[in-house]
């Protein structure tokens, strides 16, 4: 994705918010919704940021919207909705930074053992998605900057996915996916 085109998405991402917040109503432009690279269905996370303080995330994995309805549903969605923090007020978003994570299709991945899984999954580069029944979570590739280890990682990951948090070891019932992002940020 080119620069002019990040810079469209997070602009779509800024006006949505804005507009929510006064009460008025925002549409993406035609020429823009018809726009191949905004057209494709696209998994993409919305992260709000206040000086490096998380502030709101919310996203779809699976491609089921196109790019730029993807880009303002889920900003508005961490914005006023991500359950962790309040809806956002007028005031904070002269200060919210704004980053769009746009995902690669989720792929399988075939392990056999814990040891196996470690050495499938790659740090900073993998988004992981662990699935067992109805308990689903996922951590971006960034997460991994916060939790370095596959073991720190994957402990989180199953305690976000409502899971006991050595489930990934003991379970080879557990279904993990993996996809990369193409991230990108107001400057």
């Amino acid at each position: 994705m080119n620069t002019a085109h990040q810079k469209t998405l997070l602009h779509i991402a800024r006006k949505s918010i804005e507009s929510r917040l006064n009460k008025t109503s925002f549409e993406i432009a035609p020429e823009i919704k018809s726009q191949p690279s905004f057209a494709e269905e696209k998994g993409c996370f919305v992260t709000l940021t206040q000086e490096g303080t998380l502030r709101g995330c919310i996203g779809n994995i699976d491609p089921v919207y196109p790019l730029a309805e993807a880009v303002q549903r889920n900003a508005i969605s961490a914005a006023f909705h991500d359950p962790r923090f309040p809806p956002m007020s007028q005031n904070e978003l002269q200060q919210t930074s704004i980053e769009i994570s746009v995902l690669s299709v989720p792929v399988e991945v075939e392990y056999e053992n814990p040891r196996d899984l470690i050495e499938k999954v790659t740090p900073h580069k993998d988004g992981v998605i662990f699935q067992f029944g109805s308990h689903t979570a996922t951590f971006l590739p960034q997460v991994w900057g916060e939790l370095p280890s596959h073991e720190e990682f994957f402990r989180h990951l199953s305690f976000k996915a409502d899971l006991e948090p050595y489930f990934w070891k003991n379970n080879p019932a557990l279904q993990v996916y993996t996809y990369q992002v193409e991230k990108f940020e107001e400057e």
